[in-house]
C-alpha cells in the first residue's frame, strides 16, 4: 500500500543511498545527494522478497533506522515492476542520477529487454 506522507522533509537536501550494486537499474551508480523538493510516500506492508534498491537517509525523512525506501523492484505475474519514489517534478528528472534510474527502470520493465 502507498499513502501520501503525513509530514514535512526535515532536511532541504536528501542523501540517496544506492543499496545494490548488481542490479542492472543501479549497477555502478554511487550514492548522491538531491533537493528535498519531492513528495515521499509512506509504503506500507510486507516487502517480501522485493529488493529495496536505493534509500535516503532516515535524517532526512521521520523514517525508520533503514531508510525510506526510494526505489525497490517486483514481479507481477509474468510482468516486472519498479516503484521511483522521486521523480514528480522537473527538478527530479534533471538530475542525471535519477534519470539514469528512470531510464534504467523503463529498460528492465520493457518485454523488450528480457
Amino acid at each position: 500500500d502507498v499513502a501520501p506522507p503525513p509530514r514535512n522533509p526535515l532536511s532541504p537536501t536528501m542523501s540517496v543511498r544506492i543499496l545494490s550494486q548488481v542490479h542492472p537499474i543501479t549497477a555502478g551508480l554511487e550514492d548522491y545527494d538531491h533537493d528535498n523538493d519531492d513528495e515521499f510516500y509512506e509504503i506500507t506492508g510486507d516487502f517480501g522478497d522485493r529488493p529495496n534498491l536505493v534509500t535516503i537517509r532516515e535524517d532526512c525523512t521521520l523514517a525508520t533506522a533503514d531508510g525510506h525506501p526510494m526505489v525497490y523492484v517486483t514481479t507481477h505475474g509474468s510482468g516486472r515492476v519498479v516503484f521511483l519514489a522521486s521523480g514528480h517534478d522537473r527538478r527530479s528528472l534533471d538530475h542525471p542520477t535519477f534519470r539514469t534510474l528512470f531510464t534504467r527502470a523503463v529498460d528492465w520493465v520493457s518485454p523488450c529487454n528480457r
